[in-house]
């Protein structure tokens, strides 16, 4: 069972993270529990408020993340083949950002490090999922588990969900849609 251990404030936010890749599209969504609260100072950014968090348990915090999502994964963009090294250091580099700025939810007893619950790959272009890919990779030890992934209990079984477009069959229609045709 993933038991959360962690106190909730109940107040939910959600921040993104646009990941710099080479190429391609990278982001990290994070569901947030008790965001910063502190208030605004006059004429403040918006990327200024957030990079100077309310201090919570004599520590800078953006609040506590709840569930964390990796959308695609980039791709380095140089020469050809699948290369991925680069993208997934940038990935990397943003998720030590977030575990120093905020709180992780604590689903197992003395693991506070950052887990995806899903990755998102929107289509199977090489700039969409090579970083991803290269990421979970380097972070797989020698029994096949991630440290990126969330497992249950008995850390067997994945948590973490792909969602991936397949190239099966489908009854749903591919055509295109116009604004005529929903009109009719």
């Amino acid at each position: 069972m993933n038991v959360l251990t962690t106190d909730l404030k109940g107040d939910l936010g959600v921040d993104t993270f646009l990941i710099p890749v080479p190429g391609g599209d990278c982001m990290i969504i994070l569901l947030i529990d008790n965001p910063p609260s502190r208030p605004r100072r006059h004429l403040e950014s918006d990327s200024d408020y957030h990079n100077d968090p309310a201090e919570v348990n004599d520590r800078k915090s953006c609040g506590t993340v709840l569930r964390a999502i990796l959308v695609d994964g980039g791709h380095d963009a140089i020469g050809p083949g699948y290369k991925g090294h680069t993208a997934a250091q940038n990935i990397q580099d943003t998720i030590t950002e977030i575990e120093q700025k905020y709180h992780i939810a604590n689903y197992t007893a003395g693991d506070n490090k950052l887990k995806f619950d899903a990755w998102v790959i929107t289509h199977w272009d090489r700039d969409h999922y090579c970083g991803g890919l290269y990421l979970f990779w380097s972070r797989t030890d020698s029994t096949g588990k991630c440290s990126l992934i969330r497992y249950d209990a008995t850390g067997i079984n994945s948590l973490t969900t792909l969602y991936c477009p397949t190239w099966e069959d489908t009854p749903i229609s591919t055509k295109k849609i116009v604004h005529e045709d929903l009109v009719r």
